[in-house]
């Protein structure tokens, strides 16, 4: 569970707190104090001062909700559970009653070997350079040209988790996700994918780790492409409440379904794309608040391939901003940059050029969830689950002749539904 902390300083946190002593057993001031440290993270500041809340007033009710929440971003799943069966036959606000019911789940959830998380989207999408990405088209004299596309886009992830352990330290996962891209107008850019991952992890009060296999096969334009079969692992350790470093890696062998390549290989050729490739990064993530945090990679990938004008070097970086805009609003923004150098002239496709590509893309996000446009902004049931965003995005790829450039610029609007968080 990610618990957001707070970097305010503790001559911040102090203050506060002094200001508060001047009246201690005032409840106003300290639900006041818990809702501030809340918001800043402060988890157990803000547990600490409904706690004293509680021993004075045990009947407020909306104050021990508030407790229970606090207590179960902390993860003290029994002191949740707690707090919330105090709260079954009392009388609550029909807001009240569905935020106690849902934490109530939540905690359950929380407390089984067994949980079950994921994710369902379903939306439309547009882009000014509809299969670019797909294809590398050669460049002669400028003659292609982009054609605008928009296609229909479905997604979907699961994660399935067993813990065992003596106090639960490690799990089974199992992370099956399928993403297709469908045209409804403009060229065929039909694109399909899928992935299997499964493996054992493990955590503890500063680390976590998972390490596995890997399998995922890829469908263009309606044909099979590409199948992948291999291993990963990753590894993150929070020095601070507010920071992790982090690290993965993956090796897989890849085996593609091309005929025209195929077909030239006893002639031309001395092999395929078939290869392996492998894939190690190392980051860093930043909370600069419990509203926004920074998340950075720097890696490398090499390909293996049989013919060896196909096999390539890249560094790769790529980054995240996400912030938190109230109501369960958000604005998440990516990017990556990745420089590919080829490791050998291709007299058979690219005239003897050597191939070198620049690449870039860029997403910006803006999504709520459908109970933010209601009249409290919460509404504790599946509507706080289903999410609407929209997200623009960039895709370029500069590269050398006789291979034609790519940029795209794209729009999307999606409907989310999360599940099990």
């Amino acid at each position: 569970m990610c618990v957001p902390l707070s970097t305010a300083s503790a001559e911040d946190r102090d203050a506060d707190f002094n200001q508060l002593l001047t009246a201690p057993d005032n409840p106003d001031a300290n639900l006041s104090y818990a809702r501030e440290q809340a918001e800043n993270g402060n988890l157990l500041y803000a547990a600490a001062a409904l706690e004293r809340i509680l021993i004075q007033h045990p009947n407020a009710h909306g104050v021990r909700l508030f407790y229970a929440v606090v207590l179960y971003r902390l993860n003290d799943l029994q002191g949740a559970k707690y707090q919330l069966d105090q709260l079954k036959n009392v009388k609550l606000t029909p807001l009240q009653e569905a935020e106690r019911d849902k934490y109530s789940q939540l905690v359950a959830n929380g407390r089984d070997p067994f949980t079950l998380t994921g994710k369902i989207a379903t939306g439309v999408t547009v882009e000014s350079d509809a299969i670019g990405a797909l294809l590398n088209r050669l460049d002669f004299f400028g003659l292609h040209h982009p054609k605008n596309g928009a296609a229909s886009v479905n997604a979907g992830d699961l994660n399935l988790g067993y813990a065992f352990g003596p106090n639960d330290d490690y799990s089974l996962y199992l992370s099956p996700s399928i993403y297709t891209r469908t045209s409804i107008a403009g060229p065929n850019a039909d694109y399909g994918m899928g992935e299997l991952r499964a493996g054992v992890g493990g955590s503890d009060l500063n680390t976590s780790w998972q390490a596995g296999g890997v399998v995922r096969h890829f469908m263009i334009f309606d044909n099979p492409y590409l199948t992948e079969f291999g291993g990963q692992g990753q590894f993150s350790w929070q020095p601070t409440t507010s920071s992790a470093l982090t690290g993965a890696f993956e090796v897989v062998d890849q085996s593609y379904h091309e005929p025209s390549v195929d077909a030239l290989k006893p002639f031309l050729l001395h092999g395929t794309h078939d290869g392996i490739r492998y894939n190690m990064s190392v980051g860093g993530f930043y909370r600069f608040d419990a509203f926004s945090s920074l998340a950075l990679n720097v890696g490398y990938e090499g390909d293996d391939a049989g013919y060896r004008p196909f096999s390539y070097d890249s560094a790769f970086l790529n980054g995240n901003f996400h912030a938190l805009l109230g109501r369960g609003a958000y604005l998440d923004a990516t990017g990556d940059l990745s420089y590919v150098k080829y490791r050998a002239r291709d007299f058979v496709f690219l005239f003897g050029r050597q191939r070198e590509d620049l690449r870039t893309d860029a997403r910006l996000a803006l999504g709520a969830p459908l109970s933010a446009f209601s009249e409290e902004g919460a509404t504790g049931d599946c509507r706080e689950n289903l999410i609407v965003e929209g997200a623009v995005s960039f895709a370029d790829r500069t590269t050398r002749l006789p291979l034609a450039p790519f940029h795209s610029l794209g729009g999307e609007l999606r409907l989310i539904w999360k599940f099990g968080e």
